[in-house]
C-alpha cells in the first residue's frame, strides 16, 4: 500500500475504495468505441438498440448523485442503469432510465438518463447499462468528498464547430485525467469539467449535438473512467435539446450551485434567459448563504462580464454587484473564443480584493484574437488566443490556475489566497438585573435606584451596536448583528421572599423586566432576542410564577431547538456555535439534595442528552450559562453535581461558562480544571462573571448612600476566518461605578478555537 493509500484511508474510510480503483484496472468490453470516425462506421454502433453518447452529468449534489445518460437510434425496453461500489461483490443497485425522443423532425435518436441518488461520497463506482435484455460493457466514475480534501477541476467552453480539434481537445483532457490520479497529490486529482456552453453551432441541429456526444466520448479512459460534466448553456444552444443532452427537467432555466466538496461551492448560470429578475434574485440569495459557509466560491456561465473580445454581456449589471457584494473568488466565462484573465475588479476598476474572472472558450473552436488594449486586461491580467482548458486546484491556503494550451504548454498561472471573510457571532451577556418595586401592596413604580440602573442600562445596550472599542483591548466596533443578550438570572428581587407586600411586587418587578427586555427583540425595549435562566431570586425551588412563565417565554424563544422535558432548560445554535441555558446551576434530578439549598429541575439529565444529540462527535464550540458559581459555596452547588457537571462535559469542545449570582464589578474570568479554580488552571475551561446589570437600590439604613451601584456586562465574539485555522473567542467587559451615568471598556480575553474536528 502506498503512502497515498495510507492518507485517504485516514481521511475517509471510503476513500479506500478510491485507491482501489487506481490500482485495480478492470477489464472491460466497451461497446463505446473511443475515436469518432470509427465510431459511425461501426456496424454495431449503427444496432438501433444499442447505446451510444455515454456520458455524466453533475447538476445537484455531486457527492452522492449522478446523471449517467445515454442514447439510442430507436427506443427501447427495459432501460436500466446497473450499479455498485467498485471491484465489489455486492449486488448491483438498479435505476430504471427515462427515456425519450431528441427534438428533431429530421432525425430520430432517443435520449436515456439514469438519475443515481443515495450514493457514497469520495467513492468509485462501476456500472453497466442494460436494455432488451443485453448489457454493456463496465465503466466507473467516482463521487465528490464529503470532507475537505484537495483536488482539480478543469473548466472550459465552445466545443462547437471545428470536430478536428474538439476531439484533439477532448483526447488531451482523457490524457490530463489520466495523469491526475497516477501521482501522490491528491491536489492534482481531476474530479469533473465544467462547460462554459457552446457545445454546437446550432443548438437545434440533433446531428451536430450526435457529432458532439460522439466526441465526448473521447473524455472516457481507458478503464472505463468517466469525466463528470457540469454544464452551462451558451448562446448557441438554444434548444430544448440542451435539456435532453444532459438531463435537465423539461424547460429547465439551467441554473443551479452545488459543492464539489465541503469548503468548494460552485454556482452555474444560464446568460441566455434573463439575467435580471428571478436568476439575479436567487443568484443573490445562494451567494449570501454560500459565501459564509465556503473557503472557495466560484460561478460560471457563458457571455462574458468582462469580455477580451467582445461587447459586455447582462452579466455586467445583473451579476457582477452581487460577485462583488459576496466576494466570489473567481469567475469564469466563455463565448469570447481567445485566453483571458482580467485583473482583480470591484466597482470597475482594480481593486487588490476584487474578482478575477477568467476563460472565453477554447475547446474547439477557431479562436480570435483577443483586444489587448482593454483596462482590465493589463497586468497582472493577461490575454492569448489558442485552443485550450483550465486546470483550477483547490487546496486550504490556495487556488492554483492553469491554462493549458492544445500542445500541452502553459498560456497563464495564477494564484488566490483564502478571502479573509470572517463571520462573527457576536452577543452580549449579563445577569442579576434584580427588578425591585417599591415596597407596597400596590406598588407603581420601581425603586428609584433600580430604575435607574435598569432605565440606564436599557438605553446603553440600544445604542451599543457601531461603537469603537478601544484599541488596548483589540480595536474594531461593536458588531450591528448582535445576535441576542443572555441574561444570567435573577430578574426580579423578590421572588425568593412571601408575605405581606411581596406577591405584588413580584408581579410589578416581572411585568417591569418584560417591558424593557421583551422576547424577540421586537416586543421590548432591547431590540435583541433575549435568553435568560432563573435565579435563586426568581424561585430558589424552581416553583413559582416567574419559573412559570419562563416555560411559556421558552416554547416562542428565538431559534430554540432543544426543550427539555419541563420545558425549562433549552439550546439554540448562533452559526457553528452550540449555546445551552440551565437554570440554576447543573444538577441531578429535579429537587434539591438535603442540606442544600437549590432545586436543579433535571438541568443535568438535559445537559447529558442535549450534547449527545444536538453536538455529538462535531467539535462544535459550545457555551453554557446558568445562575450560581460553580466556585460558590458548598451549600450553593453539591460537590457531587459538581463533579457530574465536569464528567458530563469534558470530553466535549465547552469554549466558556457564563454564570450570575455573585455580582462583584467589573466582571472578571477564572478558569476551571475538575479540582482547581484559579486564574490560569491547566486545561481549564473560561468561567465567566459578567457582574450584575442594574442590582442597585436604597439604603434602608442609609437613604442617601444607596447600595449596588457598580454594575457591568460582556460583549462576546465568536470569529471564524474560512480557510484558516485562526478561529477565535473573544470577550470583552463593560463597567459602570455610578449605576451607568458613565462607563467604560475593561478587559478582554482572547483564545483560539476549533469550530469542528
Amino acid at each position: 500500500m502506498s503512502l497515498r493509500s495510507i492518507h485517504l484511508n485516514l481521511n475517509n474510510d471510503s476513500c479506500m475504495i478510491h485507491l482501489l480503483s487506481r490500482l485495480f484496472l478492470i477489464s472491460i468490453t466497451i461497446w463505446f468505441i473511443p475515436v469518432a470516425d470509427s465510431v459511425a462506421n461501426s456496424t454495431e454502433y449503427q444496432n438501433p438498440f444499442v447505446p451510444k453518447h455515454l456520458r455524466l452529468s453533475w447538476t445537484s449534489n455531486p457527492a452522492t448523485a449522478a446523471i449517467i445518460s445515454w442514447s439510442t437510434l430507436k427506443p427501447t425496453d427495459k432501460s436500466f442503469v446497473r450499479f455498485r461500489v467498485k471491484d465489489s461483490n455486492a449486488n448491483f443497485s438498479i435505476t430504471p432510465a427515462v427515456q425519450g425522443r431528441f427534438l428533431s423532425e429530421k432525425t430520430e435518436l432517443h435520449y436515456h438518463h439514469g438519475y443515481i441518488v443515495g450514493l457514497a461520497p469520495d467513492t468509485a463506482y462501476e456500472f453497466q447499462i442494460t436494455q432488451d435484455d443485453k448489457t454493456s460493457g463496465t465503466y466507473y466514475f467516482i463521487t465528490a468528498s464529503a470532507i475537505d480534501r484537495p483536488f482539480s477541476l478543469l473548466h472550459g467552453g465552445d466545443s462547437r464547430s471545428d470536430q478536428t480539434t474538439r476531439q484533439k481537445m477532448n483526447l488531451m483532457i482523457a490524457g490530463l485525467v489520466k495523469t491526475s490520479f497516477e501521482d501522490k497529490n491528491l491536489a492534482n486529482d481531476i474530479i469533473a469539467l465544467a462547460h462554459g456552453g457552446d457545445y454546437v453551432a446550432d443548438g437545434s441541429n440533433l446531428s451536430q449535438w450526435s457529432k458532439w456526444m460522439d466526441d465526448h466520448e473521447l473524455t472516457i479512459g481507458q478503464d472505463g473512467r468517466m469525466l463528470p460534466l457540469i454544464p452551462a448553456r451558451g448562446n448557441h444552444d438554444k434548444s430544448e435539446i440542451f435539456n435532453q443532452v444532459f438531463g435537465f427537467k423539461e424547460k429547465d432555466k439551467n441554473y443551479y450551485a452545488l459543492n464539489l466538496n465541503p469548503t468548494v461551492r460552485f454556482v452555474t448560470l444560464n446568460t441566455e434567459i434573463s439575467t435580471a429578475g428571478d436568476q439575479a434574485k436567487w443568484l443573490n440569495q445562494e451567494l449570501k448563504k454560500s459565501r459564509p459557509k465556503n473557503r472557495w466560491l466560484l460561478s460560471q456561465y457563458h457571455r462574458p462580464a468582462y469580455p477580451a473580445v467582445k461587447a459586455p454581456g447582462s452579466a455586467l449589471q445583473s451579476w457582477v454587484p452581487a460577485f462583488e457584494k459576496y466576494n466570489v473568488d473567481l469567475v469564469c466565462e466563455a463565448d469570447g473564443h481567445n485566453i483571458k484573465r482580467t485583473l482583480p475588479i470591484r466597482g470597475n476598476v482594480q481593486d487588490s480584493t476584487g474578482v478575477v474572472y477568467i476563460g472565453e472558450g477554447g475547446l474547439g473552436v477557431g479562436q480570435r484574437t483577443p483586444k489587448v488594449d482593454r483596462w482590465y486586461l493589463q497586468p497582472p491580467g493577461m490575454s492569448d488566443s489558442a485552443s485550450h482548458v483550465f486546470k483550477l486546484t483547490f487546496e486550504p491556503e490556495l487556488l492554483t490556475g492553469e491554462c493549458i494550451r492544445l500542445d500541452q504548454t502553459v498560456a497563464d498561472e495564477f494564484t488566490l489566497k483564502p478571502r479573509n471573510i470572517q463571520k462573527t457571532q457576536a452577543f452580549l451577556v449579563t445577569g442579576d438585573p434584580q427588578y425591585l418595586a417599591e415596597k407596597s401592596d400596590n406598588p407603581t413604580k420601581l425603586d428609584p435606584y433600580s430604575e435607574e440602573a435598569n432605565s440606564r442600562f436599557v438605553e446603553l445596550i440600544k445604542k451599543l451596536p457601531g461603537q469603537t472599542i478601544p484599541k488596548k483591548i483589540g480595536g474594531g466596533k461593536v458588531s450591528s448583528n448582535l445576535r441576542g443578550i443572555l441574561v444570567t438570572g435573577d430578574l426580579i428581587d423578590s421572588a425568593d421572599k412571601s408575605g405581606g407586600n411581596y406577591p405584588a411586587m413580584q408581579k410589578f418587578e416581572w411585568l417591569q423586566y418584560q417591558k424593557d427586555y421583551g422576547l424577540s427583540g421586537k416586543d421590548g425595549k432591547i431590540p435583541l432576542p433575549v435568553y435568560e435562566v432563573h435565579g435563586n431570586h426568581d424561585g430558589p425551588q424552581g416553583d413559582t410564577f416567574i419559573v412559570e412563565d419562563i416555560v411559556k417565554r421558552n416554547r416562542t424563544r428565538p431559534g430554540v431547538t432543544n426543550l427539555s422535558k419541563n420545558g425549562l432548560h433549552y439550546s439554540w445554535d448562533w452559526g457553528p456555535l452550540h449555546l445551552v441555558n440551565l437554570g440554576m446551576f447543573v444538577g441531578e434530578g429535579d429537587r434539591r439534595r438535603d442540606q442544600f439549598h437549590y432545586a436543579p429541575m433535571g438541568s443535568l439529565e438535559f445537559l447529558i442528552s442535549d450534547l449527545k444529540e444536538q453536538v455529538g462527535d462535531s467539535g462544535r464550540p459550545i457555551i453554557l450559562s446558568f445562575h450560581l458559581h460553580p466556585n460558590g459555596p458548598a451549600y450553593d452547588w453539591p460537590p457531587q453535581d459538581l463533579k457530574l457537571f465536569w464528567e458530563t462535559i469534558q470530553d466535549y469542545n465547552v469554549i466558556a461558562l457564563f454564570h450570575g449570582h455573585t455580582h462583584g464589578s467589573p466582571p472578571s474570568r477564572i478558569q476551571w480544571n475538575k479540582t482547581d479554580f484559579g486564574q490560569s488552571v491547566e486545561d481549564g475551561i473560561d468561567v465567566f462573571n459578567p457582574d450584575d446589570s442594574g442590582a442597585a437600590k436604597t439604603n434602608p439604613r442609609d437613604a442617601d448612600n444607596p447600595i449596588g451601584l457598580r454594575h457591568g456586562f460582556l460583549y462576546v465574539e465568536l470569529i471564524d476566518r474560512p480557510g484558516t485555522k485562526r478561529d477565535e473567542f473573544i470577550v470583552r467587559s463593560k463597567f459602570t461605578k455610578d449605576n451607568w451615568a458613565t462607563h467604560q471598556w475593561g478587559q478582554s480575553w482572547s483564545k483560539p478555537v476549533l469550530l469542528s474536528k
